[in-house]
This record gives C-alpha cells, sequence and structure tokens, in this order.
C-alpha cells in the first residue's frame, strides 16, 4: 500500500512539471511570434538609397534632427550590385560606336555609391571612360538609376563628363546611359547584360525615417521620451533605446549627442 502510494504521488508530480513546462513552451511560442510581428526594421533615406539605422543613429535623431517616421512596403536591396553589359550602340559626335562594354560597382548603401568604366570603339574612334556615381536615383524591382561624373579618352583627347546617366532595367536585362560634357554629348542604344552579382531586391515591411534636417536646438529627454511613447515599434527594434527612460539615460547616449 506505501508503494503505490508513493508511486501515485511521484507520478502527480512528474505530469504537474511537464504540465507547467508545456505552458511555458505555449506561451513562449505565442509571446514569440507576437512579439516578431512588431521587429520591422528601421531605416532611413540616403543620398544612395536606404540604410539600416543602428541604435546610436536613432538617438541622434531624436535628439538632434526634424523628421518624420513612415510606415512603408516595397521593394529594397539586399546586397551590393556588380554589373557588365556589352552590345548595343553609342553615338558620339555623330560617330557610331558599336563595340561597347559598361561595367560598374554599387556597394551597400553605408560603403559609398560607386563606380564603373564605358569602353567603346567603332571604325577609328575609341571612348574610354572611368566614372564615380554621385547619386542613387531609383532602385526598385524594375529599375536602378543613377547619376555619376566621369573622365576619360575619346581618342587622342582628354574628355570630362559631368553628367553622365545610367539606368539598368532589371526587367529587360539592359542598360542604358548618357553623358554630357563641355563639349561632348554620347547616347546608347540598349546594352545587354551578360553578368550582375548581387543586385537582387526583397520586398519588406520597415519604418523610414526621413530626415528635415537638424534641429537648431536639440530635444530635452523628456520630448525624447514623448517620441518613443509615439512610436513604440522604435524600441521593439532597438530593445536598448528603454535606457532613456532610466534615470541615468545619460551614460548612454552616443559621443555625438553629449550631455550639454
Amino acid at each position: 500500500m506505501e508503494s503505490k502510494t508513493k508511486f501515485f504521488f511521484k507520478w502527480t508530480f512528474v505530469f504537474g512539471v511537464l504540465s507547467i513546462w508545456s505552458v511555458f513552451v505555449i506561451v513562449g511560442a505565442v509571446g514569440g511570434n507576437f512579439i516578431g510581428e512588431f521587429n520591422i526594421p528601421i531605416y532611413k533615406q540616403t543620398s544612395a538609397g536606404i540604410e539600416r539605422m543602428s541604435s546610436d543613429e536613432i538617438i541622434e535623431f531624436l535628439f538632434k534632427h526634424d523628421f518624420d517616421i513612415e510606415e512603408r512596403n516595397e521593394f529594397i536591396p539586399l546586397e551590393s550590385c556588380s554589373l557588365r553589359a556589352e552590345g548595343g550602340m553609342i553615338e558620339i559626335n555623330q560617330n557610331n560606336l558599336t563595340k561597347n562594354k559598361i561595367s560598374f560597382f554599387i556597394p551597400l548603401a553605408n560603403d559609398g555609391l560607386g563606380e564603373g568604366s564605358i569602353i567603346s570603339s567603332g571604325g577609328e574612334n575609341r571612348l574610354s571612360l572611368d566614372f564615380k556615381v554621385t547619386e542613387i536615383l531609383n532602385t526598385d524591382n524594375e529599375s536602378l538609376v543613377f547619376d555619376a561624373v566621369g573622365e576619360g579618352r575619346l581618342n587622342r583627347e582628354n574628355v570630362d563628363f559631368d553628367n553622365i546617366h545610367v539606368e539598368y532595367n532589371r526587367a529587360n536585362n539592359y542598360v542604358l546611359i548618357t553623358g554630357m560634357g563641355d563639349e561632348n554629348f554620347f547616347s546608347s542604344i540598349p546594352l545587354e547584360v551578360y553578368f550582375k552579382e548581387g543586385c537582387s531586391l526583397n520586398q519588406e515591411s520597415f519604418y523610414l525615417f526621413i530626415d528635415n534636417g537638424e534641429l537648431d536646438e536639440k530635444r530635452s529627454i523628456d520630448e525624447v521620451r514623448e517620441t518613443l511613447d509615439e512610436h513604440p515599434e522604435l524600441i521593439d527594434s532597438f530593445e536598448g533605446l528603454r535606457s532613456l527612460y532610466n534615470d541615468y539615460w545619460w551614460i548612454t547616449l552616443p559621443p555625438s549627442i553629449g550631455i550639454s
């Protein structure tokens, strides 16, 4: 009888522990999914498109910038873009160049804007040009468009182009280019892409900081906390921002903010 009683209490205890453990597993799974729905990436607009923000950058915006926050769902670049295209035709100074190659590399947004080159020839004419990207005008599921400046040689003469425009059509896999300088102008019919690495996009939901300029005077900590109260998604993505609610909040500020 005593052994049966011990057996009963033993398995009652085991069953109770397993039941409690099961509850924690279920709650954890549900809670994890619930939190995940709100852990949306935070980006900022730059001249190279959009790039992810760090918690220090968000804090700097909260204290020092006039900004808007927009919720977006659109295609964004996943990685850098290395591309080469050839063929088509480039017309320069009323001469048609039929052997053409363009190559360019667009790095991740925080690694610079990118650079490339153009090599063209036809008959006795030859154009070689190196360029640096100055602005990313568009990057979506349809195209990558940017402006650049470059210098090189047309036959034996040095040439400068302060307005080069490049459009990579993702859907049809071709590149169009135009260039204007002090004395020269060129334009192309489509060059066919034969190599690309990266250059991919992903449709994603995210919050975007739109920078309207730096404030004349920093926001107070109370104003920053009001902004965080209005945008809980920021803390969902960066739990460390909760430190701004602590009594010693200034200890966690990045050096760019200061405590004055």
